[in-house]
């Protein structure tokens, strides 16, 4: 998962007289969407500007044998950072602000002092509404199959040996509707996460178990009654 954050700088008083486009930049999040609904995301933005130095530099016949400027390299949180001898970096004030359907942000400002670099440790996580959706969608699914399967059950066992063949058409419907009732839950991935095997994986075969077991016992007694 991957999430765009749109960078606008404000006016810096030395820098009344130019303007500073805004940047955006794609930030990739570390986290295993197979867990969902219960799935955490995690990641880093930093933040550093800096502007060309005001250094004098010799004239006459010295001007041509200055040093060349000499790329820095620091590490900060990980990263390597590239900074310029003949740059200063521009104190800056930074905040963050999120809002995507079904998902809640969690953020920690990080300030490296006197580098001019700030950042934020952001966590993903799906929203408290979302998971409780998918929790009681989760359950929904489980009582149709275990009723269903009672429903079998207590037709094999009907008075004067006849089955009721209303159970087989409900799980031959269920087969079908089960699948539906999955991904009506809010921004569900594909099938094999890790609420799957909570639920629809374990109605789905108990829905089928019961058809099994309703058409083989509809079909002994009919060999019977031939």
């Amino acid at each position: 998962m991957s999430v765009t954050v749109g960078v606008l700088f404000g006016a810096y008083p030395a820098l009344k007289a130019s303007r500073i486009n805004p940047i955006e930049a794609v930030f990739s999040l570390d986290g295993n969407v197979n867990q969902y609904p219960f799935d955490r995301y995690e990641t880093s933005i930093w933040v550093m500007v800096t502007r060309q130095a005001r250094t004098s530099r010799p004239s006459g016949p010295q001007a041509g044998k200055h040093k060349e400027e000499i790329p820095l390299q620091e590490t900060v949180g990980g990263l390597v950072v590239a900074a310029s001898q003949e740059s200063e970096p521009l104190p800056i004030v930074s905040s963050i602000d999120a809002s995507i359907p079904g998902l809640k942000f969690r953020g920690q400002s990080v300030q490296y002092t006197g580098q001019g670099i700030q950042g934020f440790k952001l966590v993903v996580q799906r929203a408290d509404n979302v998971i409780v959706v998918s929790i009681l969608i989760m359950v929904l699914m489980m009582s149709l199959a275990m009723s269903v399967l009672l429903m079998s059950l207590q037709a094999l066992t009907a008075p004067g040996g006849k089955i009721d063949l209303l159970p087989l058409s409900l799980c031959v419907s269920l087969l079908f509707g089960l699948p539906a009732l999955r991904n009506a839950q809010p921004s569900v991935p594909a099938l094999g996460a890790f609420g799957d095997y909570l639920s629809f994986l374990w109605a789905e075969q108990l829905v089928a178990v019961s058809a099994v077991i309703l058409i083989w016992t509809w079909l002994i007694q009919q060999r019977r009654t031939m």
